[in-house]
């Protein structure tokens, strides 16, 4: 797997930091962000990284990234399936619990988390020569 076969999907400016991946801004939450990283499971990308990585709720951070990789070949049912489940669980969450009234205030730290989580993802990659 090359650098050039993976793709972040993203709401978090601050991944557009990240050198030499291709990026995917998308405008909403999170639910727009798995939304858009499912389509691209259909077309054939390969899940890499957790769509509910860490243990902040999705009521709380406003931001998610999500990583993934180009693979030629079949549909990565998995992927789909981790994916979908995300997504259920995320508007759950969304819809039943109470939503974060601080995060305008803490927006910088809630997209620095999120990067974290992506560039970290992003170099273990690399350091196991699996990008």
């Amino acid at each position: 797997m090359h650098l050039d076969t993976l793709l972040i999907i993203s709401n978090n400016p601050l991944v557009d930091t990240i050198n030499n991946i291709s990026i995917i801004q998308v405008e909403g939450s999170s639910i727009q962000v798995l939304s858009a990283a499912m389509n691209h499971a259909a077309e054939g990308y390969h899940l890499l990284s957790h769509p509910l990585a860490s243990s902040v709720k999705p009521n709380q951070n406003p931001y998610r990234s999500v990583l993934l990789a180009k693979k030629m070949g079949a549909v990565d049912l998995s992927s789909l399936k981790i994916l979908h489940l995300a997504l259920i669980k995320t508007e759950e969450i969304l819809h039943e619990s109470w939503a974060c009234d601080q995060c305008s205030r803490y927006a910088d730290d809630y997209q620095f988390l999120d990067y974290s989580l992506m560039k970290n993802a992003v170099e273990s990659m690399i350091e196991r020569g699996e990008a």
